[in-house]
């Protein structure tokens, strides 16, 4: 689990938007924004890098890009 101190650091130096396509962000937004380690825990990445330098707030639609998983109707719909 991010630390709360972390995640509230993430989100305001993402100024609110999606670190990556630049939407808004909202705390009741469905899909939810996420956390992204960057790189990924499973790709390399630091196995306890729960720092905001090693984590980005993406809309549900870019995390799942990055992972791969083609998104329809804010609906996971299969791997590219």
């Amino acid at each position: 689990m991010i630390p709360k101190k972390v995640r509230d650091a993430v989100k305001a130096r993402a100024s609110g938007r999606c670190e990556k396509c630049g939407i808004p962000y909202s705390d009741y937004a469905w899909p939810p924004f996420s956390m992204h380690h960057d790189p990924p825990k499973g790709m390399g990445g630091r196995k306890r890098a729960d720092t905001p330098e090693d984590l980005k707030l993406l809309c549900h639609a870019c995390h799942a890009r990055f992972h791969g998983i083609i998104v329809v109707d804010n609906k996971m719909d299969g791997r590219d």
